[in-house]
């Protein structure tokens, strides 16, 4: 159980925490991919109609301008559909050993992407996990996103509307905040938070007396355990 404390282990985390014992760790933060495909190891779905793996050939002559571009939401084909419930499957196959590690009553923060932040929480909740809240992580600014009409006319060699059009956007909003999503792993039924706290300390406690019996098993069980770290 020491070997894993104070220590940053580098490898992939979905893999890596297979290695951590049950009901293990208090809190687990993530900055979780967002599946909207702004970069490679964010493209979380099998669309081969798509801007980043498709081969259609306006897709190849625009090379890497839809590359970051990414695509509309409404899509190409019907297998764009599919790209929200293969994000919701991907967070399955991760979500069910968070649940196995995390202590009961102990916590998950997520940063989630605005689009897909609801197959998350349903596939948390799917695995196990209570949805407590969500908070919003505002930002001072954010990148824009009206189109330029022209641009598309220019790439078809389109004189006619690229000069028609010039100056024209497609409108959309500009958010600036990020949800941040909060699960708890729930603890056994039939007990209260104070029951759990006696358990896993884990959890707030406005009794003193519960607090005294938790911190003692603290100082007693665990901190033995950070002795000779920081020396």
């Amino acid at each position: 159980m020491e070997e894993y404390i104070n220590k940053i282990i580098n490898t992939d985390s979905i893999s890596g925490i297979s290695i951590l014992p049950d009901n293990y760790v208090h809190l687990i933060l993530s900055d979780i991919p967002y599946g909207i495909g702004v970069e490679d190891w964010d493209v979380l779905h099998d669309n081969t109609n798509s801007a980043y793996m498709g081969t259609s050939p306006a897709q190849i002559k625009a090379g890497a301008v839809f590359k970051k571009r990414g695509k509309p939401i409404n899509g190409w084909s019907e297998a764009d559909r599919e790209i929200p419930k293969q994000y919701y499957e991907w967070c399955l196959t991760w979500a069910k050993e968070w649940l196995r590690v995390i202590k009961p009553g102990g916590s998950v923060i997520i940063f989630a992407g605005r689009r897909f932040s609801h197959r998350c929480i349903t596939a948390l909740e799917d695995s196990g996990f209570s949805f407590k809240d969500m908070f919003a992580w505002n930002r001072q600014a954010a990148p824009h996103r009206a189109q330029r009409v022209s641009a598309v006319y220019e790439r078809r060699g389109d004189l006619e509307n690229l000069e028609k059009w010039e100056g024209w956007r497609l409108g959309n909003l500009r958010p600036t905040f990020e949800p941040v999503l909060w699960f708890t792993k729930p603890y056994k039924i039939g007990t209260t938070i104070a029951d759990n706290i006696l358990l896993h300390g884990v959890g707030f406690e406005i009794s003193q007396d519960y607090v005294a019996v938790a911190q003692h098993r603290l100082d007693s069980l665990v901190m033995p355990l950070f002795q000779g770290l920081n020396k």
